[in-house]
């Protein structure tokens, strides 16, 4: 009997505990798909490093750019950015040095893309109607929010923090056509320095006499807050700033030229051109920052100067690569051959028999088009697609057919990109030549607005 009651107590007991199970899952699940529903998207909303902006006219930004935020090639060891990034930054470390002989510029190189419009253009002193402003030409998440189109975009806010001298890393995004020299994302360096009235003039004599500003009017040579005296300062620490680390990056003997030029946010502006291998190059922008943006972000008893630099365009000319579509590519016989045990070390890219694959929708498709594809013995693709999906109608208008075309790009070879189309017969597009090829841009116009009849045809005829 106390056997069979014990079987029974402990019978109860299960059948109790397996209950409250249930209710304790039961009540769990509810929680979970509650906070699962407050964390759902709203359909006209993008998630990008962890916030969600809502979409709005000015949304504009594509998946194919947004798989690439984050990817942060300047920060990928060994990588031919970060070595371009890591010499610059060896450079400034070394050579501009406080008295405690720490470094005496910071560098910021995780900073957020998603930058405010406001960050992006108005603080910078960009105006209103000013065409780098155009939606054509910017990522943006919505009327407030976008990509930063330049590592400018946190020169005010890192100011307004109280910083006096700081390089700023990044990539930004600007909408263009692909081809070897252009891509929709690059990276640039971004370096400001400030200047009290003791700093500026502490090695020149009678230096105590001297102002940063006073009323007069702009010409070409300063703003009307500063003096000749304090504008021509900066102008020359400036340039021999920036003369130094080019010769520290290409070599002593290099012949440099500097081009008066305009940007909103510094006057007077420069760009700076060497000779190189017999060719004259444009390396960096600079200028004398203006110092209405230096008084807004809080630094009024002081004046600077900035300067911005792509890394792309230093690692093309320092390392011989011929196409910027190469810093994307994940090909281990690319990025072996910059994995060097010192970041001086001489490197000269060999591209024998490298292929980066990418991918691309071409979602159009007319039976015109079709014909006249037929008469090509062979067609180029001139841009950056190199594997396509290709999408015919179906014969009687209900749906239509997707098939892929396999295009392989070798980057040594001239003659352009060829690859293999082998249609379904059902889509009654059987008589097409081997080699195929299109001329439309993931980055170029949206597909509603691509006319193959007019655009396509033209240049498959020339």
């Amino acid at each position: 009997d106390s056997v069979n009651s014990l079987d029974r107590g402990m019978k109860q007991y299960i059948s109790l505990s397996i209950k409250r199970a249930a209710s304790f899952s039961h009540a769990c699940y509810k929680n979970i798909s509650s906070d699962f529903a407050a964390r759902a998207l709203p359909a006209n909303a993008v998630e990008l490093l962890g916030h969600t902006y809502l979409s709005d006219n000015y949304s504009n930004v594509t998946k194919k750019i947004i798989s690439k935020v984050g990817r942060n090639l300047h920060n990928q060891r060994n990588h031919p950015l970060w070595l371009i990034k890591e010499r610059v930054k060896d450079h400034f470390y070394k050579q501009y040095l406080v008295r405690s002989r720490n470094p005496l510029f910071s560098v910021y190189d995780d900073l957020s893309p998603v930058v405010t419009v406001e960050q992006n253009f108005d603080r910078l002193l960009i105006p209103q109607d000013h065409l780098s402003r155009k939606k054509g030409d910017n990522y943006y998440l919505n009327h407030t929010h976008m990509l930063r189109a330049h590592t400018s975009a946190h020169q005010w806010d890192l100011i307004h923090a109280g910083l006096d001298a700081f390089l700023v890393v990044g990539d930004v995004y600007r909408r263009d056509q692909v081809d070897s020299t252009h891509y929709p994302i690059f990276h640039q360096m971004e370096g400001v320095r400030l200047f009290s009235s003791h700093e500026l003039f502490s090695n020149v004599s009678d230096g105590e006499n001297c102002c940063l500003f006073e009323q007069g009017h702009r010409i070409s040579h300063k703003q009307e807050v500063h003096t000749m005296e304090a504008a021509k300062l900066v102008e020359y620490n400036l340039k021999m700033t920036l003369t130094k680390l080019v010769a520290h990056l290409f070599g002593d003997g290099l012949k440099i030229r500097w081009v008066d030029c305009y940007f909103p946010f510094t006057h007077p502006s420069f760009e700076m051109e060497i000779n190189f291998q017999g060719e004259w190059m444009e390396v960096l922008g600079c200028g004398v920052m203006e110092q209405q943006l230096v008084n807004s972000a809080g630094a009024e008893n002081k004046i600077g100067w900035a300067f911005g630099l792509g890394l792309e365009r230093l690692a093309m000319i320092l390392y011989g690569i011929p196409d910027i579509r190469f810093f994307w590519c994940q090909d281990e016989r690319f990025l072996k051959q910059f994995n060097v045990l010192h970041i001086d070390q001489s490197v000269q890219f060999q591209n024998k028999e490298i292929r980066c694959i990418k991918s691309m929708d071409l979602g159009f498709w007319n039976f015109q088009f079709a014909r006249l594809w037929r008469r090509q013995e062979s067609a180029i693709v001139r841009g950056s697609c190199c594997a396509c999906r290709w999408s015919a109608p179906h014969p009687a208008g209900f749906g239509g057919y997707t098939y892929p075309v396999e295009v392989t790009e070798d980057r040594g070879d001239s003659a352009g990109v060829r690859g293999n189309c082998n249609p379904p017969s059902s889509a009654g597009l059987t008589a097409f030549p081997e080699s195929c090829g299109a001329g439309w841009s993931s980055n170029g116009p949206p597909k509603k607005n691509f006319h193959p009849d007019k655009n396509v045809q033209r240049k498959l005829r020339k």
